[in-house]
């Protein structure tokens, strides 16, 4: 049972209490999503011995120690095991308000020569039909369903021929579309809403040292043309968690030596530093800004001053989820990023790509000053 390594739980806050989603007689699981019904996707893992279970590649930084990683659906206090492509494992990452479910699954449990694990491949699960195999770019190795609208379509990423390099794409239903990148080796797409915009990030010519493949930069992919978002002033790379159908964004931004990183606001085609939409007397130095929905709230992670990490909520001043991001003129100044932000951005982006982190960067640059 993984010696040595912490015992993890999906869990459904619903504002009485939060709820123990459980395992399949494992001893980790993850929630991925939630929909307005209260159905819950994620993942669990059983009690059967599995060298390459699929959580024990990302959460457990290459673990195999593991058990089957099984995909399910949770409603009414009951967990369903939803299956796989074939193979031994399954996770899922996202439900739609139809109660379709995204993620990735195994086709067999035989590594193949390019990646040394099984061949992986997003699905769309729906009541009744069961899991579609959404093909894949040409590669064998990870690939991912993050995101799924009330259409259907699905977002995520997936390996190019040769399992070297990533792309993030668009399956409308009836055929995938590749994203591209801003000429870097690597992109991803992590959400989408009903009008079928995407955002993410993509990798651009730039180098970065923090980084495997260098720079990266958030972007929106809507009607077919790609816009950059760009970061915060004072950083240089960016992610993008979440779009709602206003065509708010919310990601984070960070500087490529490790040195800070801060939680953003995109509306109106600008970027704002969370950090500068809350009083100055906060204790909380907002990081990761995961999720936003249709009335502008906003969820995250945040550091306290001892370095705790918490999760935050925030909610709109004017209560209609507008927000004016030029409202405030205040900047915050760069302070070095601290080991427990580090250590869950590390672990975000292992679950995006593995060693996207280049070992040892912080280290490296703790100490630099700009």
């Amino acid at each position: 049972m993984d010696p040595g390594f912490p015992e993890l739980r999906a869990v459904l806050w619903r504002g009485e209490g939060i709820t123990n989603l459980g395992t399949f007689g494992g001893n980790e699981s993850l929630a991925g999503g939630v929909n307005d019904r209260g159905q819950v996707a994620g993942l669990a893992l059983n009690t059967t011995p599995d060298p390459y279970s699929l959580i024990g590649l990302f959460v457990q930084n290459g673990n195999s120690n593991s058990t089957q990683t099984r995909a399910f659906l949770w409603q009414n206090g009951d967990k369903e095991d939803i299956g796989t492509l074939g193979g031994p494992d399954a996770e899922a990452y996202q439900i739609n308000q139809r109660g379709q479910i995204a993620g990735d699954a195994y086709l067999n449990d035989t590594p193949n020569s390019d990646s040394g694990i099984p061949t992986d491949h997003p699905f769309l699960w729906t009541k009744g039909k069961g899991m579609r195999d959404l093909g894949t770019l040409g590669g064998d190795s990870i690939t991912t369903g993050w995101g799924v609208n009330d259409r259907g379509e699905v977002i995520g990423s997936m390996y190019l021929k040769g399992d070297q390099n990533m792309h993030p794409y668009l399956w409308d239903g009836k055929r995938l579309r590749d994203l591209g990148t801003f000429g870097g080796s690597n992109g991803d797409a992590l959400s989408i809403n009903n009008a079928g915009e995407v955002v993410g990030w993509e990798g651009t010519t730039q180098n970065c040292p923090l980084l495997h493949g260098g720079s990266q930069v958030s972007f929106l992919w809507k009607d077919g043309v790609k816009t950059k978002i760009g970061a915060v002033p004072g950083t240089d790379n960016s992610d993008a968690w979440r779009i709602n159908s206003k065509e708010q964004i919310v990601g984070d931004s960070f500087q490529c030596y490790g040195y800070f990183i801060t939680a953003y606001l995109w509306e109106n085609r600008k970027i704002a530093d969370l950090n500068t939409l809350i009083p100055p007397s906060s204790a909380l130095h907002l990081f990761l800004a995961l999720d936003i929905n249709d009335r502008g709230e906003i969820a995250g992670l945040a550091t306290l001053q001892n370095g705790d990490v918490h999760a935050f909520v925030l909610a709109p001043n004017d209560g209609n989820g507008n927000r004016d991001v030029n409202a405030s003129s205040r900047t915050v100044a760069p302070r070095k990023v601290t080991p427990a932000e580090y250590a869950v951005y590390r672990v975000m982006l292992a679950q995006l790509h593995p060693a996207r982190i280049r070992p040892g960067a912080l280290s490296e640059e703790q100490g630099r000053t700009h």
